[in-house]
């Protein structure tokens, strides 16, 4: 993960199970982690940044809540629906915390996105190649 961490575990009441997914969000180590993803993805070491997308609605009869029980006031981790949803925030957290914050440039942004997913896939370079001319994005 890029952006999330186990923090949004430690979350008052049953709050933190919005946060249950798999592989686990990790400790941070006071920024470190995730300024290594960050720097993995600058030195080609990460290639591609995607998303398993696994929403689950919190709330109703298929929501993370069905894991409460009177009998298990504070939740049954065993039962909690697992996943996040990824392709909507994706994009906008990788330009937000990535570009915007200065760990990656546009170009980078572009090469894990499309380049990249399209070289993977057979489909570069009539996809994810741009012959626009180079524009300035602020």
């Amino acid at each position: 993960y890029l952006v999330l961490t186990e923090a949004g575990l430690d979350q008052p009441g049953f709050e933190g199970a919005r946060c249950v997914c798999s592989p686990p969000l990790r400790k941070d180590d006071n920024g470190q982690t995730l300024e290594k993803m960050w720097r993995g993805l600058n030195d080609g070491t990460l290639t591609i940044v995607s998303s398993d997308h696994a929403p689950t609605h919190f709330e109703g009869a298929k929501g993370k809540q069905i894991a409460l029980s009177p009998s298990a006031e504070h939740g049954n981790f065993k039962l909690i629906p697992n996943g996040l949803p990824g392709v909507e925030t994706r994009l906008p957290l990788l330009l937000s915390q990535g570009v915007l914050q200065n760990r990656i440039s546009i170009e980078k942004f572009v090469e894990v996105t499309a380049t990249n997913p399209a070289k993977l896939y057979g489909l570069y370079p009539k996809k994810g190649a741009s012959n626009l001319a180079p524009m300035r994005i602020s």
